[in-house]
């Protein structure tokens, strides 16, 4: 299965990468010296660094033979409460819209979304359940929210299969 992974240097999405090894794994990453792949390990995969948010850029990575993209690039500012909610808005939405509209572009049907438990806010109750009311109460939380109604909004119309997750932090 040939698979690109967004913010694949990350936490996450380095930690996805090794677990899919076996496939042909694409990354997309800012840069590798933020990530948590070292040097030896990254050789591993197809590396290119690039800004999802240029959009030229995104759509001379990715390829019509690509069989599913694991979006899991994010900027988190939970700590600072979105004091930069330009660039919360620009690297958790825009960003994601600009992957839909490239994956439309070239064919790409099935995408991986790496959300966050955050978009349940702290009115639910304990344990949360998938259904639960959304109440972020952080600007990161917010925009997650935001790419995650993008995305659903992608699917029913049947332009893209869409997978959202939650992961807690």
């Amino acid at each position: 299965m040939n698979i690109l992974i967004t913010g694949g240097t990350g936490f996450l999405g380095s930690r996805l990468a090794k677990k899919l090894s076996g496939h042909n794994v694409k990354i997309i990453a800012r840069g590798e010296q933020e990530g948590y792949l070292t040097k030896k390990e990254l050789k591993k995969f197809k590396f290119e660094s690039c800004d999802i948010l240029k959009k030229r850029l995104l759509k001379e990575f990715l390829s019509r033979d690509l069989d599913l993209i694991i979006h899991c690039a994010a900027r988190v500012d939970i700590r600072n409460n979105g004091r930069c909610p330009r660039g919360l808005i620009e690297t958790n939405l825009i960003s994601t819209v600009n992957l839909m509209e490239t994956m439309v572009e070239l064919g790409i049907k099935k995408l991986i979304f790496a959300s966050s438990m955050t978009v349940y806010g702290i009115k639910n109750r304990i344990p949360v359940q998938e259904d639960g009311d959304l109440f972020p109460v952080h600007f990161y939380g917010n925009t997650k929210k935001w790419a995650e109604e993008a995305i659903a909004s992608y699917a029913q119309k049947g332009l893209i299969n869409a997978l959202i997750v939650r992961y807690p932090g």
